[in-house]
C-alpha cells in the first residue's frame, strides 16, 4: 500500500501545482505585467527553487513528527497508510472536479477535509488530535481574513498617498513583475510539503521498505518537479475567475495584494503552518477592490467562489471517512 500512497502523494502534488496555477498567475494576468509563456516558466523554475530550498518547516508540520496522531498509529502500519491513502485521493479527486468546472476551490481546504474524515473514521478522534487540526483550520481561515483586512489597509493607504502619475507608471509594472516571481516561490516552499509531508508520514510508519532507500531531499527535488510542472499546465478559466472575474483589476490593486499574499505566505512558511494559497490571495483581492469602491467587485462571482470554499470542508470530510472506512475494510 506504500506504492499507491507514494504515487497518490506525487500526483496530489502534480494537479496542486496544475489547481493552484491560475491562483499565482492571477496578479500576472490581471495587471499585464508579463507576457503567458514568460509568466508560466518564470512561475514553474521559481516554484522549484522555493520547493526544494525553502519547504522544510512546513514538511515537518505536515509529516505530523512528534505529534498525538504519529504516538497513536506508529504501531500500525496499515492504518496510517490507509489513513494518508484515503486523505490524498479523495482531495485529489475534488482538486480535479473543480479544476474541470473553473472553481477556485481550496485544495489545502480539500486535503485537510480528507484528512479530519479519515482520522475520525479510523478512530483518530481524541482531543489532542481534534486540537491539532483545529489549529491548522484556525490559521487556514484567519489567514483569509488577514489578507482581506491588510488588502484593504494598504491599498486604502496607497491611494491616500496620490502618487504621481509618471512613478506610477515606472515603478508598479516592475514591481508587479517582482511580486510575481515572489508568489510562486512561497507557494512551491508551503505547498508542496503537504503532499511530501503525508507520505512521509506513511513511509515513517511503515516498516523498512524500498521506499526506505531514498532521503528525504532527494524526495523533495522529485515533489518539486511534480508541483513545477503542474504549474506549467495550469493556466485555464480559473485564471480568468481569479484575473478578471472577480472586479478590474488595477496595476497598483494588483501590486497591494500581491504584497499582502507575499507577506502572509512568508509569514505562515516560516512558522510552518500549511496555508491556502488561493484563499489568502482572493482575500487580498477582495480587500484591494474594497478599497477603492466596494460596487465594482462582481458579488455572485465571489458569492461562488465562498460557496465553493464552504463545501469543500464538508464534502471532503464525509468523503475522507467513506474512503478510510472502505480502504481500512
Amino acid at each position: 500500500m506504500l506504492t499507491l500512497t507514494f504515487a497518490a502523494a506525487l500526483i496530489y502534488v502534480f494537479w496542486n501545482g496544475l489547481h493552484d496555477s491560475p491562483t499565482i498567475l492571477a496578479q500576472i494576468f490581471s495587471t499585464r505585467s508579463m507576457g503567458p509563456r514568460r509568466a508560466l516558466l518564470m512561475t514553474g523554475a521559481l516554484e522549484f527553487v522555493g520547493a526544494v530550498f525553502f519547504s522544510g518547516t512546513v514538511l515537518k508540520t505536515m509529516s505530523f513528527e512528534n505529534t498525538e496522531i504519529m504516538n497513536i498509529v506508529r504501531p500500525a502500519s496499515q492504518e496510517i497508510q490507509v489513513f494518508v491513502l484515503s486523505a490524498l485521493m479523495v482531495a485529489l479527486v475534488f482538486n480535479v472536479a473543480t479544476w474541470y468546472l473553473g472553481f477556485p476551490s481550496s485544495s489545502t481546504h480539500a486535503l485537510f477535509g480528507a484528512i479530519t474524515g479519515a482520522a475520525l473514521a479510523l478512530g483518530m478522534g481524541r482531543a489532542h488530535i481534534v486540537m491539532e487540526l483545529a489549529g491548522l483550520f484556525g490559521v487556514l481561515l484567519g489567514s483569509a481574513v488577514i489578507g482581506s483586512v491588510l488588502g484593504f489597509l494598504l491599498t486604502r493607504g496607497v491611494y491616500r498617498l496620490d502618487i504621481p502619475y509618471h512613478w506610477g507608471e515606472f515603478w508598479v509594472p516592475r514591481l508587479n513583475t517582482v511580486m510575481a516571481g515572489i508568489l510562486p516561490l512561497l507557494h512551491g516552499a508551503n505547498d508542496v510539503s503537504k503532499g511530501l509531508g503525508l507520505f512521509l508520514m506513511a513511509r515513517a510508519a511503515a516498516p523498512a521498505s524500498f521506499w526506505s532507500g531514498f532521503s528525504v531531499q532527494g524526495y523533495i527535488v522529485l515533489f518539486a518537479l511534480m508541483i513545477s510542472a503542474g504549474m506549467l499546465f495550469g493556466e485555464n478559466k480559473i485564471l480568468k475567475t481569479l484575473g478578471r472575474g472577480i472586479f478590474c483589476v488595477r496595476p497598483i490593486q494588483g501590486l497591494t495584494s500581491g504584497v499582502v499574499s507575499a507577506s502572509t505566505m512568508a509569514g505562515c512558511t516560516a512558522l510552518g503552518f500549511p496555508i491556502s494559497s488561493t484563499q489568502v490571495l482572493v482575500g487580498a483581492l477582495l480587500g484591494a477592490g474594497a478599497a477603492k469602491n466596494v460596487r465594482q467587485i462582481r458579488w455572485m462571482v465571489v458569492g461562488e467562489i465562498l460557496l465553493s470554499w464552504i463545501v469543500t470542508l464538508p464534502a471532503c470530510l464525509f468523503f475522507g471517512y467513506l474512503a478510510a472506512k472502505f480502504l481500512g475494510s
